[in-house]
């Protein structure tokens, strides 16, 4: 069991009575949704986690664009599979 309302949290459109009932207004829990849906299955206390691992990897592309400026053809591949990882987690990385 949980201490939290489990995922995946329904659309505004699925609440009965539209959401209309709840604190927050539709975009922040749109947001609100997007973001707890997004992290099912991640426990809260590894959320902080998540977001070193976002900008960690944004670090590593940087660098890796660095090598493909110099036309490394392995250096080129990498950084597809990076670019693909950071978009995977873009939700998390700082602003």
């Amino acid at each position: 069991m949980t201490d939290h309302t489990p995922e995946p949290w329904p659309t505004w459109e699925d609440i009965p009575g539209g959401g209309s009932h709840y604190a927050l207004n539709r975009a922040d829990y749109d947001r609100a949704c997007a973001c707890v849906n997004a992290c099912a299955g991640i426990p809260t206390e590894r959320l902080g986690d998540v977001r070193n691992l976002a900008n960690a990897l944004e670090g590593m592309l940087s660098e890796w664009d660095k090598l493909t400026r110099y036309g490394s053809p392995m250096a080129k591949a990498a950084n597809e599979q990076v670019a693909f990882a950071c978009a995977a987690l873009a939700p998390f990385q700082k602003d």
